[in-house]
């Protein structure tokens, strides 16, 4: 499901157009809701949160992954054959280093 962004970076409901929308943790999970009509979808972790589910850094974000492991991140990014981590090892990799070393891992 395509959802629109407001300028405001706020979504409008694709259900009744409502634009009172919120957001929610739910677990690792972050729920998207109307105030109107209810849930709307989750929403991709951005990959500085996202967890490994497997491997030598199960557990372990990206963010620290691509701080203290580069090298096994560009590995993840061509060998993995998930897209949702391959995709999200590329973004992490397409960050600046200077960029990457100001994120801190609670934000």
């Amino acid at each position: 499901m395509k959802l629109e962004t407001l300028p405001d970076g706020s979504y409008v409901c694709p259900k009744c157009n409502g634009v009172e929308t919120y957001t929610e943790q739910k677990g690792k999970h972050i729920g998207l809701y109307c105030k109107k009509c209810g849930y709307i979808k989750f929403l991709a972790q951005p990959w500085q949160k996202f967890k490994m589910p497997f491997g030598k850094y199960k557990g372990k974000t990206l963010l620290w992954m691509r701080k203290n492991d580069t090298p096994y991140m560009i590995w993840c990014r061509n060998n993995i054959s998930a897209n949702s981590i391959r995709h999200r090892c590329a973004e992490a990799l397409e960050t600046p280093s200077d960029d990457v070393e100001k994120i801190s891992e609670s934000d």
